[in-house]
């Protein structure tokens, strides 16, 4: 369904399912209007005025349900238009009626996302804010929530428009040396324009430094368990996730197939994968479960490659080895069943993969802290992430690529002596980088590609 701004939009915004309340959500012109057909209060009283009020939705003299309604008029609201909240009983089918008798009043049902996009388009908030509403609602830990709210209030954007508000400076000093180049006046010579190109350069530089943290903190990672049968990897799988989520026994092969969940680790989300052991295939099925695990170790973000203690190193091991050689920094070594009488050659082993293994007990619950610990260090680095800005989504990483881009390009420039029209030209590509990153510089594709990725209803 295409977005017409003008009309007015109505939906769910909470989550389908019995429970105590839902909401059903109007925003724009007629807002006003059809709430005062469908709804009856309690008490005589002007309705048109922002607040609470407790009434019945009636349609066609059917009473739907006994409701809460809060208006908010434009465009003290969130979307910045008229905007009505019915708070109906939780029930499916009373939530239904409500939204039927809404839609049949001349509403429209909302696309996903819309309601913010009219919140963004009616500038309530920019668009990183707008995004930040999304990456809230699905934050899988509390570090990533605290992300998502940091933007939500405008810290991401108000450093990136700080940037954008430099160039634009320089820029109009730019032009003014274009348009008057025969005036003395407050012009940008060379050895200016570079120190602050220069400056702004490294400002950006630092910030595409956290992307890979904050990129780890907004998407998650995935950490696949790699192993030949019978190693473990099943029952270090249900210790982190604390919960019997994979079949475990002592015959080899009982993993046949892909098991994954998600976990917190030091507030970063991983995915983690339980995958079939490096055997042999004996049968179609056998062959297939391996293809999946060598599929899953190629796709993912880190290796969890776990070595049995009680056994010695065997072709499997050796094949694992090998397939990880090209992917040694995403690859964590675990020796596990060390609680067991040891028959593997450590020093062998030490050789082959040469670098530390941590050594742990699935079974007991020992050592897996600093499997934790070592994820958390690989992602995040020795340092932990503070209360600083970080670059949190592929497309404020992929614009701020580009603004850098044009901005060496203005440094090389220089250093080449290159007409001043081709280096302010650099300098507007860069500006509108920026602006495409906050919402100031915009086209409807990219919205469109935004929002509708939101719920319905929000």
């Amino acid at each position: 369904m295409t977005m017409q701004i003008n009309d007015t939009i109505a939906a769910v915004s909470t989550p389908p399912g019995t429970g105590a309340i839902s909401i059903v959500r109007l925003s724009g012109q007629k807002s006003l209007q059809i709430i005062k057909k469908i709804f009856q209060p309690i008490k005589k009283t002007d309705i048109t005025r922002p607040g609470f009020y407790n009434g019945i939705i009636k349609f066609k003299n059917k009473v739907i349900d006994q409701v809460v309604i809060l208006v908010r008029r434009c465009p003290h609201s969130y979307t910045g238009e008229d905007l009505i909240e019915i708070n109906c009983h939780g029930g499916m089918l009373i939530t239904r009626d409500v939204l039927k008798t809404v839609l049949e009043n001349k509403a429209r049902l909302a696309c996903p996302g819309e309601f913010t996009k009219r919140a963004f388009l009616n500038k309530k908030i920019d668009l990183t804010q707008a995004e930040a509403i999304n990456d809230l609602i699905m934050a899988k830990t509390e570090k990533s929530k605290q992300y998502a709210l940091e933007q939500l209030f405008g810290k991401f954007s108000g450093y990136v428009d700080s940037l954008r508000k430099k160039l634009i400076q320089i820029m109009a000093k730019l032009e003014v040396s274009l348009d008057h180049p025969e005036e003395d006046i407050d012009t940008v010579t060379g050895r200016e324009l570079k120190a602050e190109i220069t400056q702004i350069l490294s400002q950006l530089e630092q910030l595409l430094k956290t992307a890979h943290k904050g990129l780890a903190l907004h998407y998650g990672i995935n950490a696949v368990i790699a192993g030949k049968a019978n190693v473990g990897k099943s029952s270090l799988f249900n210790f982190f996730l604390k919960k019997d989520r994979a079949l475990v026994s002592d015959i080899p092969g009982t993993t046949r197939d892909i098991i994954e969940d998600w976990l917190d680790i030091e507030g970063i989300p991983v995915k983690l994968v339980d995958t079939a052991g490096f055997k042999k295939a004996f049968d179609i099925i056998d062959h297939m479960s391996v293809q999946k695990t060598h599929q899953a170790i190629e796709t993912s973000h880190m290796i969890l490659a776990v070595f049995d203690a009680t056994k010695r190193i065997e072709k499997e091991d050796e094949n694992l080895i090998n397939k990880l050689s090209q992917v040694k920094s995403k690859a964590i070594y675990i020796l596990n069943k060390t609680d067991r009488p040891l028959r593997i050659n450590r020093n062998r082993l030490k050789n082959l993969l040469k670098t530390n293994i941590i050594e742990v007990s699935a079974l007991e619950g020992k050592g897996l802290e600093k499997i934790e610990k070592k994820i958390s260090q690989i992602v995040m680095g020795s340092d932990q992430p503070g209360s600083d800005i970080m670059i949190t989504n592929l497309r404020y990483e992929s614009s701020m690529r580009e603004a850098k881009s044009h901005l060496e390009e203005v440094l090389k420039g220089l250093k080449e002596q290159r007409p001043m029209e081709i280096l302010a030209s650099d300098i507007r590509r860069a500006i509108l980088h920026l602006e495409e990153i906050i919402g100031k510089f915009t086209t409807e594709d990219l919205l469109d590609s935004i929002f509708s990725g939101f719920c319905i209803g929000k």
